[in-house]
């Protein structure tokens, strides 16, 4: 169970860890519905929580493998894109050592 930040979303991507997601304000809403659409993990307001979350509940422990093995496809295809992380630090580092301004 998450608010679903921009972090917490990508953290269980790469953990491969379904989430529910209750987002309250910002990006929170977004990040969960790239969640939901995804088929990480749910969606739900917290007003629904006492009607909805022991339903959506039951529902993803049920579906538990359907949603890690969605996770573990989009994990797979972001550690094996081209320029992974590594090459993308280490670009931006010796390009703000070169040019000492990134504000463009």
């Amino acid at each position: 169970i998450s608010h679903c930040g921009n972090n917490g979303r990508l953290e269980t991507t790469f953990y491969n860890v379904p989430v529910l997601c209750i987002p309250q304000i910002v990006d929170q809403p977004i990040c969960a519905e790239i969640i939901k659409m995804n088929r990480f993990g749910e969606s739900l307001m917290a007003k629904d929580v006492p009607i909805l979350a022991k339903d959506l509940v039951a529902k993803m422990l049920s579906n538990h493998g359907s949603y890690q093995e969605n996770m573990k496809k989009a994990s797979d295809i972001v550690e094996n894109e081209p320029g992974n992380v590594r090459e993308n630090l280490v670009f931006y580092v010796e390009h703000v050592a070169k040019y000492k301004n990134v504000d463009y």
